[in-house]
């Protein structure tokens, strides 16, 4: 008897665990799954049914029009000025109130967290949608304040590599560069720079695999290769993975 009622008190409290547990994810997913995080990872449809869900109707109806009618946007800012002129947002819910400023087309500097999740905002929220990948781009380039487009392991260790990321750009950017130049070697030739993609300077490997890719688009665009054999940066990529791959 005595030992029937100790194992159901330890199921009891197993159960009472579990039940915690599951509680503690729910909250979790609660916190992550919001309008505004859905927003910021450009899940439009995930953040409509959130806000049918929370009951924020007026913010549902709003982002189903998202990146749509300029004329949308300009009263939605007229609105969020008014709220603040009259102080009304400090009844509004943080996340809820950065929302609809999102969606009005506002940039906060502070919602991004890398520049490649800022270069998608730039996208979605702050251009008309007619707007080309050049007009975005350059556009992204003329901001001091948005994240920088730094390379991975530079934008994960900060602290480590901060200073290569004042020196370098990401490979995927400065392919996102050429295409928008219309063939500036300089990009491209950029692109093959090992710090661009990784932090040790001797591994050449991806640099080369891009060598072979990318060397075709030369003549696509109608520059000379031997010409650009000529450039130091290309040469020195040439021979470095050259040597490499002969070790």
């Amino acid at each position: 008897m005595l030992r029937k009622i100790l194992n159901s008190c330890s199921n009891t409290g197993t159960v009472n665990t579990e039940e915690e547990e599951e509680k503690k994810e729910e909250e979790d997913d609660e916190k992550e799954n919001t309008v505004l995080n859905f927003l910021l990872c450009g899940r439009i449809d995930d953040a409509f049914r959130t806000a049918l869900k929370s009951g924020h109707l007026r913010l549902a109806t709003i982002v189903t029009q998202a990146g749509g009618d300029e004329r949308m946007r300009d009263l939605l800012r007229k609105q969020i000025e008014i709220w603040r002129s009259q102080r009304c947002d400090t009844f509004i819910d943080d996340d809820v109130l950065k929302s609809y400023s999102l969606l009005a087309g506002e940039r906060n500097t502070d919602l991004p967290s890398t520049w490649k999740q800022a270069l998608l905002l730039e996208f979605l929220y702050y251009h008309p949608p007619n707007s080309t990948i050049v007009d975005v781009v350059s556009e992204y380039s003329r901001h001091d304040d948005l994240p920088k487009p730094v390379p991975r392991y530079a934008e994960r260790s900060p602290e480590t590599y901060g200073d290569f990321g004042n020196l370098f750009r990401s490979t995927e950017w400065n392919l996102l560069r050429f295409y928008c130049e219309r063939g500036q070697v300089k990009s491209l030739t950029q692109s093959l720079q090992s710090r661009s993609h990784t932090p040790i300077f001797l591994q050449h490997m991806l640099s080369w695999h891009l060598l072979r890719t990318l060397l075709p688009l030369f003549s696509s665009i109608g520059c000379d290769v031997d010409s650009c054999r000529d450039k130091p940066l290309y040469e020195c990529h040439l021979v470095n993975c050259q040597s490499h791959t002969t070790l």
